[in-house]
This record gives C-alpha cells, sequence and structure tokens, in this order.
C-alpha cells in the first residue's frame, strides 16, 4: 500500500505543469493581481516560481511573503528596476535565462511591461512553448513617456507579441482594443480576462469611520490610491475645492502614500482645505476600510483593469471614475457610477455636490448585482488555468 502511494504522488508530481511567473512591479493592483493568483492556482495542477524584485513591493506584498512561500518557491531579483538601465537590465536578463535553462519550465508568464520584454525573451530564447503575458497597462500608453519613447515601445510589443509570446491576457475590452489599434497583434493573441476579487467580510460604515476617526454623519468621498501622476491626485484636491465651496462640511480621503505626497499636501494647504481632505496614508486595510466612503471618486489618467474601484463596489458605494480604458468597464454609468470625461473636475464635483443634495438614484442593491455578475475570483482563475492547460 505504501509503494502504492508512493506511486501516485510521484504520477501526480510528473504531471504538473511548471510555471514561472515573472514581475518587475509588486505594486498597487498588479501586486493584487499577483497574489491572488499565486493563492488560488491549484496546487494540484501546477508548480509555482515567482520571480520580483522585493526593493519594489509595497507593504502588502511584503507582509504577504510568509504565505506565499506555501504556495511558490519565491525567486527575488534584485536587479530588475523599472526604469531602462542596460547594466541591470542585462544581469535581470542573464538571471532569469540561466534559470529556465537550468529548470526548464512548462509557461513562462510576465506581468508588466519590463517583465514582459526580459522573460519573453530569456522564454524564446530556450524554447518554451507556452508563453504568456499580462501587461497591466501597456507602457505606450503613459503620458510621462516621451513620444519617440511611447514609438519604440510600440514597436519593442508588436515584436515580442509576434514572436515571443502564445497569448496576452489584457485585464480589460480597452486594454484589448488599444493593443489592436497600435498593431500589436491580432485579435485571436489578445484574451480578455478581467480581474477578479474574492468576497471579504466588511466592517459596517460606522464601524470603519470610527476607524478612521470620521465623523459619522458627514458625507466622505474618499480615493484608495498611490500618490503618482497615474492616479491624478491634484485634480482629486481641484475636486474638493469647488465641493467644498459649497459644502464645506463635505470631507474628501486618500489612502495611500506615494512620490507626489509634498505636492499634493502643499496644494491643500495652498487652498485652505486641511480640514476637508485628510490624508491616512497606506493602510493595508484600504480594500475594507473603503465601506466608510459614501462616494468613491477615481481620477486615475489611465488603467488597466484597477482594482481600487472594484473594492468600492464590492462595499456597494458609487464610484465617479474618469473614462478611461479600464475604469469605463468597471463602472457601469449610471448604474454602478458615473464617468467623467472632458471637464472632469466640473463634472465630477457637479455629481458630488448633488449626491449630498440627495439626488443619486443608484442603490446598494444594484451595485452589489451588477459586481457579482461580472467580477468573480474563479472566474480568473479559470480562465487563467484553461490557458495554461490547452495543448
Amino acid at each position: 500500500m505504501l509503494f502504492c502511494k508512493n506511486l501516485t504522488e510521484t504520477v501526480v508530481k510528473v504531471m504538473k505543469k511548471k510555471i514561472l511567473i515573472v514581475t518587475q512591479s509588486e505594486g498597487g493592483g498588479l501586486r493584487r493581481h499577483l497574489v491572488e493568483l499565486l493563492k488560488n492556482i491549484d496546487q494540484n495542477k501546477f508548480d509555482l516560481y515567482f520571480m520580483f524584485n522585493s526593493k519594489n513591493a509595497d507593504t502588502i506584498f511584503l507582509n504577504e511573503m510568509d504565505e506565499l512561500s506555501e504556495y511558490t518557491e519565491l525567486i527575488d531579483i534584485p536587479t530588475f528596476v523599472r526604469e531602462i538601465n542596460f547594466k541591470s537590465d542585462l544581469k535581470t536578463y542573464r538571471f532569469i535565462s540561466k534559470w529556465i535553462k537550468k529548470n526548464n519550465p512548462d509557461i513562462v508568464h510576465a506581468h508588466s511591461s519590463k517583465a514582459g520584454v526580459i522573460a519573453r525573451l530569456a522564454a524564446k530564447r530556450h524554447g518554451i512553448k507556452k508563453i504568456f503575458y499580462t501587461p497591466h497597462a501597456y507602457s505606450f500608453l503613459a503620458p510621462e513617456f516621451s513620444n519617440n519613447k511611447k514609438k519604440l515601445f510600440i514597436i519593442i510589443e508588436r515584436f515580442l507579441s509576434k514572436y515571443a509570446t502564445n497569448q496576452t491576457f489584457a485585464v480589460s475590452v480597452g486594454e484589448q482594443k488599444k493593443a489592436l489599434q497600435y498593431k500589436i497583434d491580432s485579435i485571436d493573441k489578445i484574451k480578455v480576462i478581467y480581474n477578479g476579487l474574492p468576497t471579504v467580510k466588511l466592517p459596517t460604515k460606522e464601524e470603519a469611520r470610527r476607524i478612521l476617526s470620521l465623523p459619522e454623519d458627514a458625507f466622505i468621498i474618499g480615493n484608495n490610491a498611490r500618490l503618482t501622476t497615474q492616479k491624478n491626485p491634484l485634480a482629486f484636491v481641484e475636486v474638493a475645492k469647488q465641493v467644498v465651496l459649497e459644502k464645506p462640511s463635505s470631507i474628501f480621503v486618500w489612502i495611500g502614500d506615494g512620490p507626489l505626497e509634498y505636492s499634493v499636501k502643499a496644494k491643500v494647504k495652498e487652498y485652505n482645505l486641511e480640514k476637508n481632505v485628510r490624508f491616512y496614508g497606506f493602510r493595508k486595510d484600504s480594500d475594507i476600510i473603503v465601506v466608510a466612503y459614501d462616494l468613491f471618486l477615481f481620477t486615475s489618467l489611465y488603467e488597466g483593469l484597477p482594482y481600487a474601484p472594484l473594492e468600492a463596489l464590492r462595499a456597494k458605494v458609487p464610484v465617479i471614475a474618469t473614462n478611461v480604458t479600464g475604469n469605463c468597464e468597471v463602472i457601469d454609468n449610471k448604474v454602478t457610477g458615473h464617468l467623467v470625461s472632458n471637464d472632469m473636475v466640473n463634472e465630477a464635483a457637479k455629481i458630488i455636490i448633488d449626491a449630498i443634495n440627495g439626488e443619486n438614484s443608484i442603490t446598494p442593491e444594484t451595485i452589489e448585482k451588477n459586481f457579482e455578475k461580472k467580477f468573480s475570483i474563479n472566474t480568473m482563475i479559470k480562465k487563467i488555468e484553461k490557458n495554461y492547460c490547452e495543448e
């Protein structure tokens, strides 16, 4: 009997596919996607190996390390940096290439643009038959890059998609459309798999407000995001300025830290909004504390498929979001929230003032029904696993 048991375990182990997951960035929504993927993928079917740079990881990711090590072998690459750095990039490429040659994984799945370049090249060099890529917002869509850099990124993405990728997973239809618009590859090579969220236990609104020391009777508008150019916190402050002029008791909350923290706080001080705009820095409970808000104001300039507004909808909080790629699929306009474009600051301010005046037809029941139908962690995992297993 013992022999049969050992034989069965050996057969199962041999049949399991070896997957190398590689990323350069482990913050924000990308971190959340990776953590959920690593935790929920079927351990009976796959052996997981995860390459990353712990120096880039946010606090939540670092806190998840011990638990993640139960599901996957963690491989730290200190030379893996976001900016283009030939010396560091070459070291990173050699490290990944050497590992792939030695361990011969069945699948290599790269997440983020930088990892998408280096890991796919290394995988292709060593004849890996299944190479997957999830960009989490293409780098050529980022406004901080020059036009020449964007053109270069497009050329690189086209080449790698056609010659070193079996399948790209776009996290939104909008991202897929952008890939097709810039002729990255054909539609059959770019599938849409939405980010999924698990069910969690939420505090009551009253409990969440006590945790944040917020008045129970105030109208709270919040955002949970990094203080970065992409997330556009200065627009958040401009909206607050307009709303507070008419509704001086309203409170705006930003949970998250980042490189723009000093300049954003300086703008709040300039507008004399210190009592109305509050910053809480990074909080590991931001995904559930969002229930404290009456409205979620998401001012980002571009997205793949963002987690923050998804978490708001899971908490049944209506979302006002910029009408950009990703956001427009999370928000069902005038059903689960409002999409704003053109004159974003004025539009958002008017919607908030109307809501404070009681002119809000969006109900928690409608938000809940829409969320359950569209976004599920089980759906996300099943779709990814299906692609991993297809011959």
